[in-house]
């Protein structure tokens, strides 16, 4: 992962290109070192890329609940097949 320190030395159009339009990791310590530069759009970044991270966090919770539901309707549905299996056993 490059240093912080290259980083900065690029163009804002490059960053965001690198890390809204590719969608590359954000190094540990940029977003705080893009927030204290005296760029302006180096702050318009800064709050795109902290955008992104909460899109991010809201699409896994999402889906986080739907597997969870997921797993509750089929193993409900698992349990139904197992009950009536029983049954069958119990009939014959």
């Amino acid at each position: 992962m490059p240093l912080v320190e290259n980083l900065l030395s690029k163009s804002i159009p490059e960053l965001r290109e690198l890390f809204l339009e590719r969608r590359r990791p954000v190094p540990k310590g940029l977003l705080e070192a893009l927030e204290i530069d005296t760029r302006q759009g180096a702050h318009h970044l800064a709050k795109q890329i902290r955008v992104r991270y909460r899109s991010n966090r809201s699409e896994g919770q999402r889906l986080h609940t739907l597997l969870r539901f997921e797993i509750v309707d089929t193993g409900v549905r698992n349990m139904e097949a197992i009950e009536l299996g029983k049954r069958g056993q119990l009939s014959d």
